[in-house]
């Protein structure tokens, strides 16, 4: 049964009112360890676990702000002293085992324009390339994804004033690659993707 903390029985130790459990503890506890604790090296196995949402930069000087919308991430980094943001809107489609099949976001080049960035796992892909389609029924669009490593193929994709339009209807999107050996389509919901650009400030 779990209580909360101030529900614990108290008791003075010294001049210091402390749940029992912890004044139990503290008198339990052996001089020697509260002597040379300071000194004792850390064991070896034990690290800090990185930070897998950290932005880069240096530390305190990056602010990332990441704010869901449905099935699509909105995920800001602002760097402090030269206040200056970049935004970008992900959607990370994921296989039965949970792992990711493919992931794409909605950035901006250096100048401004619009650019959808792909990734997929390179294992998984017998050609570099992932067929789109916008719209039920659509004959998919085939793209490229030339810049692979031992896990991801990336490519980009620049958005046309008419991509724009498609992205912001709100419908099904259809993914066509191969994962695992065998052509799949995945469904990617672009719903929630239009108020998530439009929460970019």
């Amino acid at each position: 049964m779990i209580r909360a903390m101030s529900s614990w029985p108290r008791r003075r130790v010294g001049s210091h009112v402390v749940g029992s459990w912890l004044a139990g503890l503290a008198l339990a506890a052996p001089a020697s360890l509260w002597l040379t604790g300071a000194a004792l090296a850390g064991d070896a196995g034990f690290r800090i676990k990185p930070n897998e949402m950290a932005p880069a930069g240096p530390p305190g000087e990056v602010r990332r702000v990441v704010q869901p919308f449905g099935g699509w991430t909105l995920i800001c980094d602002e760097d402090l002293k030269a206040r200056r943001k970049v935004c970008n809107v992900s959607q990370v489609l994921v296989d039965g085992a949970g792992e990711p099949a493919f992931n794409w976001s909605l950035a901006a080049t250096r100048g401004g324009a619009p650019v959808i960035i792909m990734r997929a796992p390179s294992g998984g892909l017998a050609a570099r390339h992932v067929g789109i389609a916008f719209r039920p029924g659509e004959t998919p669009a085939e793209y490229d994804l030339p810049s692979c490593d031992a896990q991801t193929c990336l490519g980009f994709l620049p958005v046309s004033p008419a991509l724009q339009k498609r992205l912001r209807e709100g419908g099904m999107a259809q993914i066509s690659l191969m994962h695992e050996g065998r052509l799949r389509t995945l469904d990617a919901p672009m719903k929630d993707l239009a108020t998530a650009l439009a929460a970019v400030k």
